[in-house]
């Protein structure tokens, strides 16, 4: 089974763009605090994901850069060629989602959660 679990903190502003064919697509990069120290200091690990349609939509709606997330998703690999090279990219495609705490305090706190449908638990 390929079944990821990731929480973090989102990095980037939310940018939604649409496929040729009108489907809304969000990439975007979490930031994970290690639970152990290196040299006295935790480090971080960056995580990159992507979500699809109704996913898309709820975090261009209620997410913002540095809200804290949980991620549910299957990891993937995929390659593709930039100008004659080629790359290999690695990410965690979201099934479900929660908005754990907001960095916007005056906006409500707390877990909203969406899954495929797009519709709140």
């Amino acid at each position: 089974m390929n079944k990821v679990l990731l929480t973090g903190n989102i990095c980037k502003d939310i940018e939604l763009k649409q496929t040729s064919n009108g489907r809304a697509v969000v990439s975007n990069t979490v930031a994970i605090r290690n639970d152990f120290k290196t040299n006295g200091e935790y480090g971080t690990t960056f995580v990159n994901f992507i979500a699809w349609g109704v996913q898309a939509d709820f975090l261009k709606k209620y997410a913002k850069k540095g809200d804290r997330i949980e991620l549910v998703g299957r990891w993937q690999n995929r390659t593709y060629e930039k100008d004659n090279k080629k790359h290999t990219v690695s990410e965690c495609v979201i099934e479900t989602l929660n908005i754990i705490n907001r960095k916007d305090k005056t906006q409500d706190s707390g877990i909203v959660e969406v899954d495929s449908s797009g519709l709140p638990f």
